[in-house]
């Protein structure tokens, strides 16, 4: 049997509510041989169980912490462990089909990309039709009138209907990957240093697409994949997850990254806007504190409308932060950044 030559690491987006099903569709759409390396940080214990059963029975690599991590931090613990050609990286909220890691290899080499970008479809649920989330984008720095701006157009409208979009889409160079799942060389990721870790909250992707493009690195798009991943509120259990990885301190802290290694102004990539969607995903963890609240009196249910995001999240920002000392992998950056 010929050895795999893609790695598939899978870290956690934001939740871990669909983390088995995705993986277990992960497994089912990759026969063997493959290697898959899977970074679970501090996922809840019939979450954690479940995959530690599912390594012994599928033979992958698992790496566990009992803290919280970052995105990128995840993605560099997975890179360490990668010793094949390609890495496939993908979140834990992900669902593919059959074919997946072949047509992205075979698009690599055909086109000699050094990354390779699926369509990306969203739903709701597994049962609800995929919508496209995204089809190729810009990612560049360009010179306006008064200042230097971000350009991070779209191909394809967000939301298209993929009957109506796939049919016409070919493979073409594009200025980005999304990082719900993308395809890349691992010696060209390794020279770029892996993923920057003081990008921690909003626009990780185009920052790692550009630096990426800036080493003389070309992305290309392949229509022939297509993934979905699933949006909605997290379990209870892991409320505080969202809340840490949306959290208005890791999200500021991101801001200023990018704007200070791209030198732009923040205004020239819509700080504003990406905190606020930073905003709506930090509501969405406790949501179901509003639904239970606002049935009690009107005095609670005001209360319950002026909940600020900023104690929220502070709240479940200096837990972590306790919880990452005692382990002895705090972040000095981090806890620097919400300081500010």
């Amino acid at each position: 049997m010929p050895e795999a030559r893609t790695t598939i690491c899978v870290v956690a987006r934001d939740k871990f509510v669909h983390a088995v099903p995705s993986l277990c569709s992960v497994l089912a759409a990759t026969p063997p041989p493959r290697r898959l390396v899977y970074v679970d940080g501090g996922s809840p214990e019939p979450v954690r169980d479940a995959l530690t059963r599912l390594a012994v029975e599928h033979d992958f690599t698992l790496l566990r912490t009992d803290h919280y991590l970052a995105p990128n931090e995840a993605r560099n613990l997975a890179l360490g462990h990668v010793e094949t050609e390609y890495a496939l990286f993908i979140d834990n909220d992900v669902f593919v089909a059959d074919g997946w890691v072949t047509n992205l290899e075979t698009a690599a080499d055909t086109h000699g990309a050094t990354a390779v970008a699926p369509v990306y479809g969203i739903a709701s649920s597994a049962l609800e039709q995929a919508r496209v989330h995204h089809a190729g984008a810009y990612a560049r720095v360009i010179d306006g009138t008064n200042a230097r701006l971000l350009d991070t157009t779209r191909f394809v409208a967000e939301d298209a209907d993929p009957d109506t979009v796939l049919p016409d889409l070919v493979a073409r160079e594009t200025g980005q990957v999304e990082f719900h799942c993308f395809y890349v060389r691992t010696d060209a990721l390794v020279a770029l240093g892996g993923f920057d870790e003081n990008m921690m909250a909003v626009h990780e992707h185009v920052d790692f697409s550009m630096r990426l493009r800036e080493q003389g690195g070309t992305i290309w798009l392949e229509p022939s994949v297509f993934v979905t991943y699933l949006v909605g509120d997290p379990a209870w259990s892991e409320r505080s997850y969202q809340l840490l990885r949306w959290s208005q301190g890791w999200t500021e802290a991101s801001l200023r990254r990018f704007a200070a290694t791209w030198d732009l102004d923040p205004e020239a990539f819509g700080a504003g806007g990406l905190t606020q969607f930073s905003a709506a995903n930090r509501a969405k963890a406790y949501r179901p504190y509003r639904s239970v609240i606002g049935r009690l009196s009107a005095r609670r249910r005001r209360l319950s409308r002026s909940i600020p995001d900023r104690t929220v999240g502070t709240i479940v920002y200096r837990r972590e932060e306790r919880r990452r000392a005692r382990g002895g992998a705090v972040r000095v950056a981090h806890r620097a950044a919400w300081d500010r």
